[in-house]
């Protein structure tokens, strides 16, 4: 059989490739009008099953290029074997084409033709308000699953200037950005409006310019705050061993990981830290007061006075294995002030998705009791907010715990399971979104991903990605700022919301009370 595809494919084909790079998160121009291929092959569609067929076929072709990953990733996670990983992946390469199919279709229903003096423009807003919706959608609903959904703005956190202006509006700005661009250049480019090509450029030019300004101001307020010692540095150590998730604590290894741990923190004492911060899970077996690897730890840094944030699960209901996964602050003397407990699961492989689960092939399998409490772990120098994990991705679990007292932020992770794919970039540059978005360092420890430090300015002047274990010391910065997005932290999901609602009711109305009474004057 002999398949030919028209114009149009051929395009819709090569969109897949700044689509791939985006969320591969390559650097580069082409992610701020990620989609332009794709809105210039669908300028001319008039029918619906055309749409949905065309929005497939990118979604399609994206999600062969991207989910690739998951079948080496299935079978290191499960110990399934690959079929598991194949059939994983043919199950979200079709979700994804269904979804970018659906996509297509409203973009269809949503354009408006020779409506308005200023089509692009009025088609821009609208289709952006929307993307801005579908985005909302999945860090506010979807939540769960944080790592597997690719937001449109993520990609763009990669430009520092460009990032400040989320101290604002949030992250969903970048996704009005990245979309109105995309079609304003679709538009120019189909209708050959030349000259108009000024408005994307001027859109770039002028959004860098104003985050460069939002930068500066805030650099300057900071170095005023720490010359009169209004906010005072502090030392951290992240201790990362970078295991690969398939290394089991067990008798035959057991005592070489502790023994390596027990050494990562002498090699700290007097250096001048005040605090440790350790990788999710680090201690793989539950709590209990009177742990005696705890007891060991707390003799060998007692004398230097360092406070400990120690990542190991809580009982909840050990009979059917329900853990809380959890971060611990032991100070001086074994003395435990606080606990952090996880407040989103992922779904599917920490917490149940339609009744199931997929165990970890280093365990016999246990579920997560999500925490409720937005409190920051209390520490000597500061209130530290934690985000445990995925929790990096989304804004409101970092909004929330800034708005309760904290004045720096922590995110342990374990990136273990896809350390060399795209994901373990994205938590990084998610980790940087809220570190900006708040203006809190933040401190990122992720096992067999990226580990360092995030100023609050969005600087990551010590960050790091190594297999090997390693000591990364970086300098905190404390302080009791409030950003305009932590204290509004939705409006802008509302404001777009209301515009494409008032687009709705006014194509709907207004428009269509026109369209009929042309038709009746044609008539007569």
């Amino acid at each position: 059989m002999h398949i030919k595809l028209n114009k149009k494919y051929w395009i819709l084909l090569l969109s897949a490739i700044p689509i791939t790079m985006s969320i591969q998160m390559t650097d580069t121009p082409l992610n701020w009008i990620v989609y332009a291929l794709v809105f210039y092959g669908f300028m001319d569609i008039d029918k619906p099953a055309e749409a949905f067929k065309r929005g497939a076929f990118v979604g399609g072709v994206t999600a062969v290029l991207n989910f690739f990953w998951i079948i080496g990733g299935a079978d290191k996670f499960t110990g399934k074997g690959v079929l598991l990983g194949v059939g994983i992946t043919l199950i979200f390469t079709v979700i994804f084409a269904l979804y970018a199919g659906i996509l297509g279709w409203i973009i269809l229903f949503l354009k408006r033709k020779k409506r308005y003096k200023l089509e692009w423009l009025v088609n821009g807003i609208y289709l952006s308000s929307f993307w801005v919706l579908v985005d909302a959608f999945m860090i506010y609903f979807a939540k769960g699953f944080a790592l597997c959904l690719f937001v449109s703005y993520i990609s763009l956190a990669q430009n520092l200037y460009l990032a400040q202006i989320t101290t604002i509006t949030g992250p969903l700005l970048l996704t009005f950005l990245v979309v109105f661009l995309s079609y304003c250049t679709a538009y120019f480019f189909y209708y050959k409006k030349w000259r108009m090509l000024i408005v994307p450029v001027g859109i770039i030019l002028g959004s860098l310019l104003l985050g460069a300004v939002i930068l500066n101001n805030y650099e300057d307020r900071l170095q005023e705050d720490i010359a009169i010692k209004k906010e005072k540095p502090f030392k951290a150590a992240i201790l990362s061993q970078n295991l690969d998730p398939q290394f089991k604590w067990n008798p035959a290894n057991g005592d070489f990981l502790a023994r390596q741990l027990f050494e990562m923190n002498r090699q700290i004492c007097g250096t001048g830290t005040a605090l440790t911060i350790w990788y999710e899970s680090a201690i793989p077996w539950n709590y209990t007061p009177d742990d005696d690897f705890l007891k060991v730890l707390d003799s060998i840094t007692t004398g230097y006075n360092i406070t400990h944030l120690i990542g190991m699960n809580t009982d909840f209901d050990r009979k059917n294995r329900i853990f809380y996964n959890s971060i611990y602050c032991m100070e001086p003397h074994h003395k435990v002030i606080g606990r952090y407990d996880k407040r989103l699961a992922l779904s599917l492989i920490e917490k149940p998705f339609l009744g199931m689960l997929i165990p970890f092939y280093n365990s016999t399998g246990f579920r997560v009791k999500e925490g409720t409490s937005d409190k920051p772990l209390p520490t000597p120098v500061g209130n530290a907010g934690m985000l445990l994990c995925n929790e990096s991705t989304i804004p409101d679990l970092a909004y929330r715990t800034v708005s309760q007292g904290a004045n720096f932020l922590v995110n342990p992770g374990n990136d273990g399971w896809f350390s060399d794919t795209y994901i373990a970039k994205q938590h990084q540059f998610h980790a940087r979104l809220r570190a900006i978005e708040t203006r809190k360092d933040l401190v990122i420890n992720n096992n067999d991903g990226y580990s360092g430090m995030i100023q609050s300015t969005g600087k990551m002047p010590d960050m790091n990605k190594s297999s090997a274990a390693m000591i990364g010391y970086v300098m905190i910065t404390p302080n009791d700022y409030q950003t305009f997005i932590v204290a509004h932290p939705h409006w802008f999901a509302y404001l777009c919301l209301l515009v494409f609602v008032t687009f709705i009711i006014y194509n709907s109305i207004f428009i269509k009370d026109k369209d009929q009474k042309q038709i009746k004057s044609k008539k007569g």
